[in-house]
């Protein structure tokens, strides 16, 4: 709000103006919002104001300016105050059960419609069948009446008992983001998941004896599979060097 009067009632000249302690509205302790209060038949477009003078010379500039609509100390702002769907508050107040029940994450991975990974490289994973919020995106997990309140990927990690951290990430260890695999998902610094893409994890012994020999340099390891056996603990108890 400027400062100078004369921004309000251009056509006085300056010497006419009375000299007020002025104040925009909002410094002001009064409620908000605020409308001019002009008299009957006059509206703040017009450019012969006669009743100004005599406005301003009886009154504070407080007075000339009035909420528009009072309302009592605590009743709540709609315009300002920002109010939280009821289906948001079922989404927090789930986030804040679940991330604190490992045996409640599996019992909701459990509940998932899931199918056997069929892509190639992704044999060890269980694959959801949710459909992504977008192309490439991840897995929303709605559960007990509260819609998509948390990542099909960081689920997982609350499975495993553990949570991200500031700056974390989930990190699928066998780059499938559909895999509801409790294990194949850890939480690390987003600079560690990053390093993870287009790692081999595991490369063909060079003696042809069908084991293989590690090449991955994460910690853990990353995941890839390889025919032949049940699960990614499987091969590396009977598949590596």
């Amino acid at each position: 709000m400027p400062a100078d009067i004369r921004s309000f009632f251009a056509p006085l000249k300056p010497a006419e103006l009375p000299r007020l302690p002025l104040k925009p509205p909002h410094a002001l302790d009064l409620p908000v919002p605020w409308t001019l209060n002009l008299p009957a038949g006059t509206t703040s477009s017009n450019t012969s104001l006669p009743w100004v003078d005599q406005t301003l010379a009886n009154s504070s500039f407080s007075s000339i300016w009035q909420p528009s609509s009072p309302r009592q100390p605590d009743e709540p702002d709609s315009d300002n105050e920002w109010q939280p769907s009821a289906n948001a508050v079922r989404s927090d107040e789930m986030r804040e059960k679940v991330m604190r029940d490992p045996d409640l994450c599996r019992e909701i991975i459990r509940g998932l419609p899931i199918v056997v990974a069929q892509q190639a490289g992704f044999g060890f994973c269980v694959d959801c069948t949710y459909r992504t919020s977008k192309e490439n995106g991840y897995i929303q997990v709605t559960w007990a009446g509260a819609s998509h309140f948390v990542c099909l990927q960081e689920l997982l990690v609350w499975a495993s008992g553990h949570w991200l951290d500031v700056g974390d990430q989930a990190s699928h260890l066998c780059a499938n983001p559909r895999c509801t695999v409790v294990g194949h998902v850890v939480a690390e610094p987003g600079i560690l998941n990053q390093r993870r893409k287009g790692c081999l994890s595991w490369v063909e012994c060079p003696h042809n004896c069908g084991k293989v020999v590690r090449a991955c340099v994460h910690t853990p390891q990353c995941i890839r599979f390889r025919p032949g056996f049940s699960n990614w603990e499987d091969f590396r108890a009977n598949g590596f060097h």
